[in-house]
């Protein structure tokens, strides 16, 4: 399987690269492209096709996120900073922009930052699974259990019964004490497909 997939990636790079060739105001295809090289790990190669996207589209919100995501991966948060914020500045409105620049603050241990850009993403759009999910990564990480429980609980629910959810809300019902609580979520967890590595 894993050898058809990889086959399957190729091809589909090769189709963005000759679309691209055929009509170069594709800048679309260049991200499309981009993003098949990030699952891949070829993280050079993806920043080469979002740039040269932002040569074709200098003011795409979306390569800027794409662009912001890519730097995160590749550890450089300064770069992805600067990205996400010159998204945010052709479309202050876009709830996944604050929810990617909110995982930088995150993973960068700006707590209060990182908050502030989930809220935000949240009141955007109130059914946000993953800015809810993040949330509760947060409170987990500054202990505040109860309020984490809560936020694992709204992703779970609008996530559509996402196992990760469960999970992560089986280890504040741990923190707090309720160890049947978390026994449950633990269990529909590993029932939604989540595995221990």
């Amino acid at each position: 399987w894993v050898l058809i997939l990889h086959m399957l990636a190729d091809l589909a790079l090769a189709d963005c690269e000759r679309a691209v060739d055929l009509d170069p105001e594709i800048a679309e295809v260049c991200v499309n492209q981009a993003r098949a090289l990030m699952k891949q790990g070829l993280f050079d190669e993806a920043k080469a096709n979002i740039l040269r996207s932002l040569q074709l589209v200098p003011d795409s919100r979306t390569t800027l996120i794409n662009l912001g995501a890519l730097q995160m991966r590749m550890d450089n948060f300064e770069a992805a900073m600067k990205a996400f914020d010159r998204a945010f500045a052709l479309n202050p409105q876009s709830a996944a922009a604050y929810n990617d620049r909110g995982s930088l603050y995150l993973q960068t241990g700006d707590y209060k930052m990182a908050l502030r850009d989930f809220d935000m993403a949240i009141a955007m759009e109130n059914d946000f699974a993953l800015a809810m999910f993040n949330r509760g990564i947060v409170f987990l990480r500054q202990g505040n259990h109860q309020a984490a429980r809560r936020a694992f609980s709204k992703a779970a629910r609008f996530g559509r019964q996402d196992g990760l959810a469960f999970l992560f809300r089986g280890l504040a019902d741990d923190a707090l004490g309720e160890r049947d609580r978390a026994l449950k979520d633990f269990n529909r967890a590993y029932q939604l497909g989540v595995r221990s590595r």
